[in-house]
């Protein structure tokens, strides 16, 4: 069978070797619109836009249970995304970094992207990321997690990923309401 031979035969690439700093705590803006690389491997465009979030037009609603929310626009844009970040080290050449979004997805960033990354990741709002919510639908919890936030003008939006796949997007009030909501629901089992 001539299918296992050719998975041991070295691929043809750019070798990186990882040095052992990597942030725990950075976050990325990421344009919707653009593709990343995929974690397959695959090369797509990678985004342009610059590490400051910029929202541009109105997108689809995303929406849990009613459709007359008032803040269920997601607005194709900038959106800041968390992950984690690797300094690889190359024989010639500036300094890369290899972002890996919690998807499992990677982008190379430059040396000054890497760092916009990094301020990002201490901003106040990166504080959000990650923190557990829960908000009852049809007199049920369901729990989430916050993943990512963009500015839309003076507001800002978390997205939360719930745990049965489904995710919506919350203001500062709504955010802070459901982790406190989680909070009394953990002391109360």
């Amino acid at each position: 069978d001539d299918s296992h031979e050719s998975a041991d035969k070295p691929q043809d690439k750019i070798e990186y070797h990882e040095k052992k700093r990597s942030s725990p705590m950075a976050l990325k803006s990421v344009d919707r619109k653009k593709p990343r690389t995929s974690s397959s491997g695959h090369k797509h465009e990678k985004p342009v836009a610059p590490a400051v979030p910029r929202p541009s037009g109105p997108g689809i609603s995303h929406t849990r249970g009613s459709s007359s929310s008032p803040r269920g626009k997601v607005m194709y844009g900038a959106r800041i995304r968390f992950g984690t970040m690797v300094e690889l080290e190359s024989t010639s050449g500036p300094k890369q970094y290899e972002f890996s979004y919690q998807d499992g997805t990677t982008e190379t960033l430059s040396a000054q992207e890497a760092q916009e990354a990094l301020n990002l990741g201490t901003s106040e709002k990166s504080r959000y990321i990650n923190k557990r919510i829960a908000k009852t639908f049809d007199g049920q919890p369901y729990m989430g997690t916050i993943v990512s936030y963009r500015d839309a003008g003076k507001v800002t939006y978390w997205e939360v990923n719930y745990d049965d796949g489904d995710s919506e997007e919350f203001d500062f009030e709504d955010v802070k309401k459901y982790m406190e909501f989680f909070d009394l629901i953990g002391l109360m089992h």
